[in-house]
């Protein structure tokens, strides 16, 4: 548990990586021209802020919530870094989307720390997180986010659980926000009977506290800070999020909306007359993050369904793979697929149990198997297992023979398709997560 805890704890370590590493090139979306405090005097009531981190996997069910929202007349801005929004927002709004650019606040000596702290494992990684990427953040973007508030005056603000800055920034203006919380992982207490981390995170969010002069909040927690008393929305369900929970229920201003599904996402070509009718296939992804550290899985997955009793569709960089005339004849491979169009003919997913990906899956009824690599990745692989939806096995030990021996199981035992379509089930009462979050953020713009 405790090596889960601090893999919890190095969440979103890759992406911020990835997002800083990238953050230099040219923007793709163009920028609004940022109102200034003399052209907005006055709280607009149809206006909402989503601040987010640098982020993909934070930024893009905002996306489907932003959609909802566009489509009952609210102006939406997104506040956040411009390398990671440009990648995100293109791919589904064409218009109506507004962006109020963060600085960077990553420089030349901070991007060679995130190098060096790529692999860290264990409490250097928990407290490399900390010290060296969040907090830092954090207190950089205070100033741009506090900004923005004042300049836009919106009604309401929607945060990103991961961005304290936004958080602290809404307070300071007497601002009302809810919480967004992309993972289900995010709104339990993994530092519940372990005193010295939770000592160490204390101190060294104080000690940031006291750079951003602001010894009234000192001794607040993190969920505290972070947590919108106002309400938290999380893109889950209650029982699956329960299962890590030590309490096992939420506070009754939790709202668990489900997956956002919905809304426009990109056009991605696909041969979709490849696919084989009548039988199995499987689909497997790494996530975009973590494809580099896929080559040895990829060979593996090969190896594993070299057959032809399954098909398998893989999304894999080619340079990873084995020369292509190795392949068998039924992969269908490519650096991107379109998931969501695809899981609807899948029999079982191979994932890395990123919360997106695992929730997608859920919503179809497939069950999974787990390979989780890093961040909070283990701990929704656990919540997968729990809930008998799926099998969990270490992703470094992972050999052709034991994936497909597993993905046999998968199919071939009916309780992990009837625990996943329970699931399926539970997120199909909740409604789509886009459309669930606009509902309550409406409410709330009914309410300020």
């Amino acid at each position: 548990m405790i090596a889960s805890l601090f893999t919890l704890y190095a969440s979103f370590f890759g992406a911020l990586t990835q997002a800083a590493l990238t953050s230099k090139e040219t923007s793709l979306l163009t920028s609004s021209t940022p109102l200034t405090s003399s052209t907005q005097t006055t709280t607009n009531n149809s206006r909402v802020l989503f601040m987010v981190p640098p982020l993909t996997g934070h930024i893009n069910p905002t996306i489907a919530v932003g959609q909802a929202l566009l489509a009952r007349g609210v102006e939406v801005w997104w506040v956040g870094h411009q390398g990671a929004l440009s990648r995100s927002l293109p791919q589904a709004l064409t218009e109506g989307a507004h962006v109020w650019p963060l600085d960077e606040a990553l420089n030349e000596t901070q991007l060679g720390r995130l190098h060096e702290g790529r692999d860290a494992r264990g409490v250097a990684a928990f407290q490399f997180l900390w010290e060296g990427v969040f907090l830092p953040l954090a207190e950089g973007t205070l100033k741009g986010c506090l900004e923005a508030i004042e300049a836009l005056k919106p009604a309401l603000c929607v945060v990103d659980q991961q961005n304290l800055a936004g958080a602290l920034a809404c307070e300071l203006t007497h601002t009302p926000w809810l919480t967004s919380s992309t993972t289900s992982v995010g709104v339990i207490n993994a530092l519940e009977g372990l005193p010295q981390a939770e000592s160490w995170l204390q101190e060294r969010l104080n000690e940031s506290l006291t750079r951003l002069s602001l010894p009234h909040l000192i001794g607040q927690s993190l969920s505290e800070l972070t947590l919108s008393q106002r309400g938290v929305m999380i893109f889950s369900s209650e029982r699956l999020s329960a299962t890590l929970q030590p309490k096992g229920s939420f506070p009754a201003h939790y709202h668990f909306v489900g997956p956002a599904l919905k809304g426009v996402r990109a056009s991605i070509d696909f041969p979709w007359s490849r696919l084989i009718k009548g039988r199995h296939k499987v689909f497997m992804s790494l996530g975009t993050l973590n494809a580099e550290r896929g080559a040895r899985l990829y060979r593996e997955a090969l190896e594993a369904f070299a057959d032809n009793a399954y098909q398998l569709c893989l999304v894999a960089p080619p340079e990873l793979l084995p020369p292509e005339h190795t392949w068998p004849s039924h992969l269908i491979t490519a650096p991107r697929l379109p998931q969501l169009e695809l899981l609807a003919h899948m029999s079982v997913v191979i994932t890395h149990a990123g919360h997106n990906t695992t929730c997608e899956s859920l919503a179809h009824g497939l069950p999974l198997l787990a390979l989780p690599i890093k961040d909070d990745q283990p701990l929704v692989a656990e919540q997968v297992k729990r809930v008998g939806a799926g099998l969990r096995l270490p992703f470094g030990r992972v050999r052709a023979a034991k994936m497909r021996r597993a993905v046999d199981r998968l199919i071939g035992e009916p309780q992990f398709k009837e625990a996943a379509h329970l699931v399926q089930r539970e997120f199909e009462a909740l409604g789509d997560g886009g459309e669930g979050a606009a509902r309550l953020i409406i409410a709330e713009l009914q309410q300020v």
